[in-house]
């Protein structure tokens, strides 16, 4: 506090989205925040896209990503299988998959790549800029409640997105080429990093026919 010079209070209930939070104190300390927050928007490099294109052997139109992880823990992610569910059946339909992440998520894509054979791996090989430029290219991005899903939603691709232990009423994907698939249960959200309960009933409920119904939408 010592050296905080433009202290602010904040109202939760005037301010529930948390990017109104972040728009409102970019304001000066008594300009009145005007509703909507513009939402964001990401630029591609076409050329680097190409190049990805080519290096991975991928799809040029149509494909289908799946990003299965969530750096803010596992209350947040929905189960693996249901994920190569998804892939399974878009591979069945003639689309590509591809499968994104960090490092981190290598062993949860190569779980999905062994149950759904013909999946494309790319967790792990390509930088952060790189997974921009795929997912402009994708046709539908399918994901947890992660960074990757507001990437998606701000390069305005189709974004299918999972909601565990989070609220979409704080964070959600700012776009309106964006689903939200998320269930009712007395303790969700809780907001917590692994889930208190031990039963994770707010992901394992989802089923994975609701989230192919979307990408057929």
């Amino acid at each position: 506090f010592g050296i905080l010079n433009d202290a602010r209070s904040l109202d939760k209930s005037a301010l529930p989205l948390m990017v109104e939070r972040y728009s409102a104190l970019s304001l000066g300390k008594h300009e009145q925040f005007v509703r909507p927050a513009l939402d964001p928007v990401l630029q591609f490099d076409v050329e680097n896209r190409s190049r990805l294109v080519s290096r991975f052997n991928l799809s040029g139109t149509g494909a289908i990503a799946l990003a299965p992880g969530a750096e803010f823990g596992p209350a947040k992610k929905w189960p693996v299988s249901y994920f190569a569910d998804v892939a399974k059946y878009c591979l069945d339909s003639g689309r590509q998959v591809w499968l994104l992440g960090s490092k981190k998520d290598v062993s949860d894509c190569e779980l999905i790549e062994t149950k759904a054979n013909g999946a494309i791996n790319l967790a792990g090989k390509t930088s952060l800029e790189d997974v921009v430029d795929l997912i402009s290219l994708a046709d539908t991005l399918v994901c947890n409640d992660s960074g990757l899903m507001h990437i998606s939603a701000a390069l305005n691709t189709k974004t299918v997105a999972l909601f565990g232990s989070t609220s979409s009423e704080y964070t959600p994907p700012l776009s309106k080429n964006s689903w939200v698939v998320s269930r009712q249960l007395d303790c969700r959200p809780c907001f917590q990093r692994v889930c208190p309960l031990g039963h994770m009933d707010c992901l394992r409920k989802i089923e994975a026919t609701e989230v192919i119904s979307i990408l057929d939408i």
